[in-house]
């Protein structure tokens, strides 16, 4: 009888709210109530809300309670382990110190090895015959590390739809994203806005999968764009990415203290427990983490906010809205508030580089990272799905720092880019970086590549299995409005990945005529106008092997009249 209830209480609780969530201790856990499931059971930490540990250290971990997965949770027997293809011993065994059962979660007690190698892990527990696992939701750093080098930036809008805007939002988020992890940043905090007024879920899974093959920690807090799916009830970000309202991220010596401003509406409820939370926290170092800047729209909390900030001894706050690139300090803020850019654009476009230490200090730069000045792009999906990879290092010249100069060596800059392939079997070969470690697993081909780049020294690293032969392939998708078409693509090669696209129109499917470029957040976009009711394009594509393949179409354009083809 008591498992039968117990069963209908975890399916009522899972299918409305999980509300009870609580430590041993009586302390309320450290994030706001779940309205969905995690995907992957987990609720904390999340690939969005990670954990923070070092050799030898302990943290909690809080796990969803799923009737039809763990029948008993009397008897569930959890065990731990830390994962991932980087490091050299692959897994290591976590040691469970304690495990409490609340009613409809556990929470665990769970401490690191003294061995563990440093570097962002998969947190996978096992209990029975059941197997979660968290991806990118534990971050070791090197015993005793007094520092973290951080990236911020905020308002990716990022979408799947094939729109002017959104295709080169898409872009330059993957390439901030990638530039981030290249540099090797401790830490990448995102402030808001991620996804552009969504309200479908693979948008939300594809932005998890992009973090998933990230080797950046990320810590995410809601935007207003964000707010708006949940606002539609769509609680996509609770089963993808963390919890909607608020996390502390307490670990070692800093505390991540994110909240979520909506639109710049702050509940007291919310601003209770931020309180709570920020005035327990017992690091030296403490960050709230936000969108909108509190002291518009909320008058509560533009009154409560800068107390508890004080009082609190919080050391700085993040803000994103906009991305105004600023930064704030007393006697205009209570204490120290820094806005980074925008990803928005490919060329203006950028993130903030922040030095946090231990101590207390903060190491800021004037402004953010321009796109247009350092990029990294992966020609293929950096998931181990590809044979053979190219990643393209844009590095321009600038008489300005960003803090770029954490990362240089000899006046170069000092990037690592980590590479993941499928394992065919063959030779491997490098070419424009040093090999700085790599290991054949499950399958995969894993590999840390070091390349030093000069100011102005742009370049092509290069990661072959066998030859690269084959020419990309296009596809595209014509988006007609009365006489014009808008000519968006995708790319996909089996080799080292496509590098670029040209495209001509013609009137006849004879002679051709390079298409006209519009551009659109920095990004260009190739179109046609139509002088008939069918035109032809012809698609030349290069990848970075040198194979060219040329594909052809046409496009009909209705509102021109009848189609008579050639």
């Amino acid at each position: 009888m008591r498992r039968t209830f117990l069963f209908l209480l975890a399916s009522l609780l899972l299918s409305v709210s999980l509300t009870s969530l609580v430590s041993s201790a009586g302390e309320p856990a450290p994030f706001s109530d779940y309205r969905e499931i995690p995907l992957n059971r987990i609720l904390f930490p999340r690939i969005g809300a990670p954990a923070l540990a070092e050799p030898g250290s302990k943290f909690e971990a809080f796990v969803a309670w799923v009737a039809e997965e763990v029948p008993d949770p009397d008897v569930a027997s959890w065990s731990a382990s830390l994962e991932s293809l980087y490091s050299e011993a692959g897994s290591y065994a976590l040691t469970v110190e304690s495990q409490d059962f609340t009613g409809d979660s556990w929470r665990l007690v769970l401490a690191l090895p003294g061995d563990v190698q440093p570097g962002l892990y998969n947190l996978t527990l096992f209990a029975g015959g059941v197997r979660y696992v968290e991806p990118n939701s534990v971050y070791v750093l090197e015993p005793g590390q007094s520092s973290l080098r951080v990236a911020v930036t905020t308002e990716s809008h990022f979408s799947l739809r094939r729109a002017p805007g959104d295709v080169a939002f898409r872009e330059s988020f993957v390439d901030v994203l990638n530039t981030a992890q290249a540099l090797g940043v401790d830490a990448f905090i995102h402030l808001g806005d991620l996804l552009g007024n969504v309200y479908d879920e693979e948008t939300f899974a594809a932005f998890y999968r992009l973090l998933v093959r990230s080797r950046v920690p990320v810590f995410l807090v809601q935007g207003n764009a964000d707010w708006d799916t949940v606002e539609h009830d769509k609680y996509y970000w609770d089963k993808y990415l963390g919890p909607i309202m608020r996390y502390r991220a307490e670990y070692l010596w800093i505390t991540v203290e994110a909240m979520n401003t909506d639109t710049g509406r702050v509940s007291d409820e919310l601003l209770d427990r931020v309180e709570a939370d920020l005035e327990g926290a017992e690091t030296p170092v403490k960050i709230l983490i936000v969108q909108y800047p509190y002291w518009q729209n909320s008058p509560n909390a533009q009154e409560r906010l800068p107390g508890i900030l004080t009082e609190a001894n919080v050391t700085l706050v993040l803000f994103g809205q906009d991305g105004t690139d600023e930064v704030l300090e007393p006697p205009d803020r209570a204490v120290l508030h820094i806005a980074p850019k925008t990803t928005h654009r490919a060329v203006s476009g950028g993130f903030r580089l922040l030095e946090i230490s231990k101590s207390g200090r903060v190491r800021y730069w004037d402004e953010s990272v321009p796109n247009g000045l350092l990029n990294v792009s992966y020609l293929q999906p950096n998931d181990g799905s590809s044979e053979s990879m190219a990643v393209r290092v844009e590095y321009g010249v600038s008489d300005r720092d960003y803090g770029l100069s954490m990362f240089e060596e000899d006046g170069s800059l000092v990037l690592t880019l980590p590479v993941l392939l499928k394992d065919v079997g063959r030779e491997i070969s490098v070419e424009g970086a040093d090999v700085a470690w790599q290991s054949r697993r499950g399958g995969k081909v894993v590999l840390l590549l070091r390349v030093e780049v000069p100011p102005g020294g742009d370049l092509t690293v290069k990661v072959l299995q066998g030859e690269d032969s084959i020419p990309p392939t296009i596809t595209v998708y014509p988006d007609v409005v009365v006489k014009k078409a808008t000519l968006y693509y995708d790319l996909s090669d089996v080799g080292l990945g496509a590098e670029s696209v040209e495209f001509y129109y013609s009137e006849d499917n004879s002679s051709w005529t390079p298409c006209p470029v519009k551009v659109v957040e920095e990004h260009p976009l190739h179109y046609i106008e139509a002088t008939r009711p069918v035109m032809y394009y012809k698609a030349v594509v290069r990848d970075a092997a040198g194979n060219v393949g040329t594909y052809y179409g046409q496009i009909e354009f209705p509102d021109l009249g009848p189609t008579q083809t050639t």
